[in-house]
């Protein structure tokens, strides 16, 4: 990659991080382009060359981590999970709170929530057999 795709791809990356924090702080409609660019440290119309909108970065946003999950829930990084759900819960509840945080991650349902979200639409139960 060339330094200029290089330049453009970590302008892009710096808005995309500016708009996540802002969204989770403040939330998508109370977050301008402006606060974006002015917590990226880039120019207001450089936004517009990446983004025809707000909610086109939203996507991007979203479009990152769709791809990120699965690969950080693969099952080479169970040890980590377990590790690390192990230091904040303890031994006893790290399996399931590993298994729940993944599951948000994959957004797998299980227990009173699929219950619940299935309870109404019985045919849209699907069982993962793989």
């Amino acid at each position: 990659m060339g330094k200029i795709e290089e330049k453009k791809r970590e302008k892009k990356n710096k808005l995309l991080t500016a708009a996540f924090a802002l969204f989770q702080e403040k939330g998508l409609e109370e977050t301008s382009v402006s606060d974006i660019t002015r917590r990226a440290g880039i120019a207001k119309g450089t936004f517009y060359y990446y983004f025809p909108s707000k909610e086109q970065l939203l996507e991007d946003v979203r479009g990152t981590y769709d791809a990120l999950f699965p690969v950080i829930c693969a099952p080479e990084y169970d040890e980590l999970w377990l590790e690390d759900c192990e230091a904040i819960v303890g031994e006893d509840m790290a399996e399931m709170c590993a298994e729940m945080l993944k599951s948000a991650c994959t957004g797998t349902i299980y227990g009173e929530e699929a219950v619940e979200a299935y309870a109404e639409d019985p045919e849209a139960i699907r069982f993962d057999c793989d």
